[in-house]
């Protein structure tokens, strides 16, 4: 057998050394090579699942967030949620649609979201009841574009709604032990006795005079207080509306028909002759009294739809032509557009030329080695 080994190994060991090595460099270059394609080189985030989403990556944590944020505002008519408020509620909505999968409650139907839209307090009018002009507005302002969709909304309240169901469902008497309730009575009959005192801060002024040891160690201390966030520096594109609104002509029929979709969108004057100035919302026979608003605005978004297309197609130009940062400034010659720098500015508060948008900052820091441009982002 040894003597049948060795001869073989004899007369094919360069084929057998031969498939080795292949194996080995094959090997080292998938395991050392960034660009292989398994995977980002630069960052690895730990999956944190909750509920079936996954918290450990910024798309988990958007959608989760998000969904919450609308789902509050929604039903608060008011946006403005503190960050532990929406973290505390958007945990809570989800463990209530865990609930609702675990006890098979059915995918809601349209008539149950019509039905629960009409109790939500964004789309309440002066008396508390639903208002449908102020619902239709609020579909027209999604189809302007922007951040949230008509789908994201959809998916919210139908949501929320079978969240609602879950609560009910486990809903039901609680029970207590003998002892919280003697607790809780025992703070109910307390009665607390306060003392007040005062001090004049301005009388006290002492003298302090710090030295270079003291600010020294206090810093070091409270090295945390000082502590800058990442900041980035980054150039932009900017594709105006007033760029395009010499070229839109709107007809006659299209002005009027654009009113009569919604005349309370614009305002007319009130007629009040001890305040000139007082508007109050157009009805369907004050066409005339805000034709030229109307105009306005029509020719004002159309405009908009013309600079985010004019937007994306940039973006898209230069993704499509695997355009290297050296070859940016030949692609904007090219088509007559400028990049300005930008101040600096950290995720949590954008760049001040643009009043700080969430938006352009969580897109500006997408950016790094292998992905040298944006998507079009949409600013007022």
């Amino acid at each position: 057998m040894i003597s049948w080994l060795q001869r073989n190994f004899q007369q094919h060991y360069k084929i057998l050394f031969g498939l080795l090595l292949i194996v080995v460099i094959i090997s080292f270059v998938f395991v050392t090579n960034a660009s292989s394609g398994l995977g980002p080189a630069d960052r690895y985030a730990q999956a944190r699942e909750v509920f079936g989403h996954n918290l450990g990556s910024e798309q988990g944590q958007a959608r989760v967030f998000g969904d919450a944020n609308l789902s509050a505002t929604l039903q608060l008519g008011y946006a403005g949620f503190g960050a532990d408020q929406l973290q505390q509620y958007a945990f809570q909505r989800l463990a209530a649609l865990h609930l609702a999968d675990e006890l098979h409650l059915p995918v809601t139907a349209t008539t149950e979201i019509a039905d629960h839209i009409k109790t939500l307090r964004a789309f309440a009018g002066e008396n508390g009841q639903f208002d449908a002009a102020r619902y239709a507005s609020f579909r027209d302002s999604l189809k302007a574009g922007g951040t949230v969709t008509e789908a994201d909304v959809a998916r919210v309240l139908a949501d929320d709604v079978r969240a609602g169901k879950a609560q009910q469902l486990v809903t039901g008497p609680g029970y207590v032990l003998e002892a919280d309730i003697k607790a809780q009575l025992t703070r109910a009959d307390t009665r607390w006795t306060l003392g007040l005192a005062t001090v004049n801060y301005a009388a006290y002024s002492p003298t302090l005079a710090p030295s270079n040891a003291d600010l020294a160690k206090f810093f070091e201390d409270n090295a945390f207080r000082y502590e800058i966030g990442p900041r980035i520096v980054v150039n932009a594109v900017n594709f105006p509306v007033d760029a395009y609104l010499s070229g839109i002509t709107v007809s006659e029929g299209e002005i009027r028909g654009f009113f009569d979709a919604e005349p309370s969108r614009f305002q007319k004057p009130a007629g009040d002759p001890q305040n000139p100035a007082a508007l109050k919302p157009a009805e369907a026979a004050d066409f005339l009294l805000v034709r030229d608003q109307v105009e306005a605005t029509l020719k004002s978004e159309r405009a908009r739809r013309l600079a985010a297309k004019a937007a994306s197609d940039f973006s898209l130009a230069l993704y499509e032509g695997h355009v290297k940062p050296e070859g940016v400034p030949a692609a904007l010659a090219a088509r007559k557009l400028e990049a300005k720098p930008l101040a600096p500015f950290t995720r949590e508060a954008g760049p001040v030329e643009f009043d700080g948008s969430p938006d352009i900052a969580a897109e500006a820091f997408k950016l790094n080695a292998t992905r040298h441009f944006s998507d079009a982002v949409p600013h007022a």
